[in-house]
């Protein structure tokens, strides 16, 4: 007989009410059970003094021997369920942990996708403890806009989140830039936000004063090398540079026109993960050139950690993943179509007269001693 059985059957075993047979096996098995002897010994403990000297009640006897064994199923019911509770509340923790070797990966992968889709230069990048609500690890990535040399105090945070499950991580990026590729049609696109006469005259305004933020979109495929003509020839500083990539004929599903949203381009200065060192076109162009390619490829092979964001495929069918977007600017160099330029509105204008340009629209002006 197991011990589980023997132990239900104790309370009625102790009162006398099973017949020979079980109670002699009970009796057998409690003889070589050192656990159920013991379960039976507290019982009896508990009620042979005061209930035997009652004329021997048999109900009172079973009474109170059943009470004893609820109790134990009680406790252990009691400590089963704490401890599910608590495996329950670690579960998300225990997943964090494994998870957590992918973080060095995990927040590379976050700051090359938000350089190569953001026109805004990555300051800082870090993790927080992981959520239980969301199953999730947060990533943290700031970027700053740039205008002038002392501008960008005040940064803008982006929150990824690292899967405990699945590893992936899911980028709520923001559509960036509107550059409009050589190619596309721009019938009933043209307006005041991007006519280069009427932003022109903004400039005009206050040009002897002011540093300005300029999207120039360009009726040419460029270089990088033309790129670094133009940093020789102006006081200015790229901010970002739209690339082709392979989706520049992609129409999101709920806009109108030739808006392109969620463009890949590269930033004037590489952010470089891990620390945080940075690669730039005015310094060594080659060596920049380089370094872009290198972090494309580490990011093409290791696109496998960036899940889509839901609502941008909801709301426009665009995936914001890394998909072909890398590989194609590998395979078939970086070839430049738009640019995001900063420098004093003078120079600009100036600039202006010299470019070959499509669509032009000042994002930002503002007083700086350039």
């Amino acid at each position: 007989m197991k011990c589980d059985n023997v132990k239900s059957l104790l309370p009625e075993y102790l009162a006398g009410t099973l017949d020979k047979n079980k109670a002699a096996e009970i009796a057998e098995h409690i003889e070589n059970c050192k656990s159920c002897k013991k379960e039976a010994d507290d019982i009896t403990s508990e009620i042979t003094a005061p209930i035997l000297n009652e004329d021997g009640d048999i109900k009172r006897i079973l009474k109170n021997t059943k009470r004893k064994f609820n109790m134990n199923i009680i406790r252990k019911i009691t400590a089963v369920t704490i401890a599910l509770a608590l495996l329950v509340y670690m579960i998300p923790y225990v997943l964090g942990g494994v998870q957590f070797i992918k973080i060095g990966k995990a927040s590379r992968a976050l700051m090359d996708i938000i350089q190569f889709s953001q026109p805004a230069k990555v300051i800082m990048w870090g993790n927080r403890n992981t959520d239980r609500s969301s199953m999730s690890i947060p990533l943290l990535s700031a970027t700053r806009l740039q205008i002038g040399k002392g501008y960008g105090e005040e940064q803008k945070d982006i929150v990824a989140n690292l899967s405990v499950l699945t590893g992936k991580v899911t980028v709520p990026l923001d559509f960036g830039a509107q550059f409009i590729h050589p190619q596309t049609g721009m019938e009933g696109y043209l307006g005041r936000n991007n006519n280069p006469e009427v932003q022109k005259s903004i400039l005009e305004k206050n040009a002897d004063t002011t540093v300005a933020l300029v999207d120039y979109s360009l009726n040419g495929i460029i270089n990088l090398s033309d790129v670094s003509v133009l940093l020789e020839k102006y006081d200015i500083k790229i901010c970002w540079m739209a690339v082709e990539a392979g989706v520049e004929d992609f129409k999101p599903k709920n806009m109108l026109g030739a808006n392109q949203v969620l463009q890949w381009g590269i930033p004037g200065k590489l952010s470089r993960p891990g620390d945080m060192d940075y690669a730039s076109i005015e310094d060594d162009i080659d060596k920049y050139e380089s370094l872009i390619i290198e972090e494309m490829s580490w990011l093409d092979e290791n696109k496998d950690i960036l899940a889509p964001y839901p609502d941008l495929l909801k709301n426009n069918g665009i995936n914001n993943s890394v998909e072909d977007k890398a590989a194609y600017v590998i395979e078939n160099g970086i070839k430049i179509y738009g640019v995001r330029i900063t420098g004093p509105s003078d120079e600009l204008l100036r600039l202006t007269e010299n470019l070959d340009i499509r669509t032009m629209t000042v994002v930002e002006m503002d007083f700086w001693n350039w």
